[in-house]
């Protein structure tokens, strides 16, 4: 059986079709899986560049920032300070002429969960001269630190005809520490 020409041509034809159409499919997933790496890789790349740029952001603030951080760091008492801190309170004597302890030390941690720092609250025993005790309340009142003032009480604790006045101060306060 002899296979005219026209449907040789015709067959070949569609055959070169099919294999025309297998090839595109063929080309088609592969330019397909090469797009979807493509924009993966351009997401990956993306967020890079935003990392990066979050990143710089952060460098430029840090700089810009320095010298308002340090400042701050000068209102709170480090943690390594504390006991500099405490000793400097007591030798307020030497200051004010009054005699001055501590008497409790406590620390309160701080209301915000993931705050840096807590409150050392203070309370301080003063004996001394009016003006002695009115010094060691501003002294306190105007120390370098960010100081939250809660009680003062004062009593007389001796009063002499013709003699000087003494009274007993108790002051109670907080100071911002970090932790």
């Amino acid at each position: 059986m002899h296979i005219s020409r026209t449907i040789g041509i015709l067959g070949l034809a569609i055959i070169g079709c099919m294999l025309a159409g297998a090839l595109y499919a063929l080309m088609f997933v592969r330019i397909e899986s090469e797009n979807t790496e493509a924009a993966l890789l351009r997401v990956v790349v993306d967020a890079g560049a935003e990392e990066q740029a979050k990143l710089e952001s952060a460098k430029e603030i840090f700089a810009l920032t320095q010298k308002e951080r340090e400042e701050l760091g000068r209102y709170i008492v480090s943690n390594d300070a504390v006991v500099d801190f405490i000793e400097a309170l007591e030798n307020l004597n030497e200051t004010t002429g009054a005699n001055v302890e501590v008497v409790t030390v406590n620390v309160v941690p701080a209301a915000i969960p993931d705050s840096v720092t807590e409150e050392l609250a203070l309370a301080l025993s003063v004996e001394g001269t009016w003006n002695q005790v009115m010094h060691l309340l501003s002294i306190v009142e105007t120390l370098p630190y960010s100081v939250r003032i809660g009680n003062v009480g004062l009593h007389k604790i001796g009063e002499q005809k013709g003699k000087t006045v003494y009274w007993q101060e108790t002051v109670t306060f907080s100071v911002q520490k970090f932790k």
